[in-house]
């Protein structure tokens, strides 16, 4: 039964096909909406509905088979708000701002993972500076992101709990988004395995120091191990030639013990 007088019965969708027509059905509409609702004048509305264009579009991806259209669908997202998170005011639109920055540096975030994913099945080294691309775009807007929240640049400020899970995940992602990029030589690689521990860090010393937020409580098992795990990775980088030889000696220790 329609909603209302004159709305469509929607019915689940069966196949990729029909959700394919669902999209474009919404879509349309969603264009009409824009006509109307124009930047000038209406800001929120006209951001809002970006906003659920975009979420059309995550929503189809899931589904998508082929990596280079599930990209696309990613690319178009990007296209739809970052003109517009660059032309409003940061200031008198703190939430759409802050909305947009952080999934545009979660869109960015996928499509790195997709690149990285495409480097390793395709042999195609095209693909990992792609993703450094993208990892650098992800980058940029997470940390303006973070940066709208001025007065929480140290872990030993409180959170506003309304907010807290957001800031939380914004280190989480970047800390993820440095790790996955390759660098030209061991020093870049260095760097960025630097800028990621650094952000792994700062979850763990702020969740030592206040609580944790529930909805962020199943990462930071993650989170910690990471901040234990890279400085080792950061040893091998710098004294690549020393590792070698302590994991030679160790191999010929545990050869030897088995011979006894």
């Amino acid at each position: 039964r329609p909603l209302r007088p004159g709305l469509p019965t929607l019915l689940p969708c069966g196949t990729y096909e029909e959700l394919k027509e669902l999209f474009k059905h919404a879509l349309l509409h969603y264009q009409k909406a824009l006509d109307f609702y124009l930047l000038d004048g209406y800001v929120t509305e006209h951001v809002d509905i970006l906003r659920d264009i975009s979420c059309l579009y995550r929503e189809l991806s899931f589904f998508e088979p082929d990596v280079n259209r599930k990209r696309a669908m990613m690319q178009r997202r990007c296209e739809l708000l970052e003109p517009v998170v660059g032309d409003i005011s940061p200031m008198h639109y703190v939430v759409q701002t802050r909305q947009m920055h952080f999934e545009l540096g979660d869109v960015f975030n996928q499509i790195q993972n997709l690149r990285l994913q495409q480097a390793a099945e395709t042999q195609e080294t095209s693909h990992i500076g792609r993703a450094n691309k993208a990892g650098a775009s992800s980058v940029k807007h997470f940390t303006a992101f973070l940066d709208s929240f001025r007065e929480n640049k140290e872990p030993s400020v409180k959170i506003n709990e309304s907010y807290a899970d957001s800031v939380l995940m914004a280190h989480y992602f970047l800390g993820r988004v440095f790790h996955d990029m390759v660098g030209d030589d061991p020093r870049q690689d260095m760097q960025f395995t630097r800028m990621s521990l650094a952000h792994y860090e700062w979850i763990v010393e702020y969740t030592r120091r206040h609580a944790c937020p529930a909805e962020f409580q199943p990462h930071l098992s993650g989170v910690q191990q990471m901040a234990q795990l890279l400085p080792a990775k950061m040893t091998q980088l710098m004294y690549p030639s020393a590792t070698a030889l302590i994991d030679r000696w160790a191999s010929q220790v545990k050869i030897a013990a088995v011979d006894r």
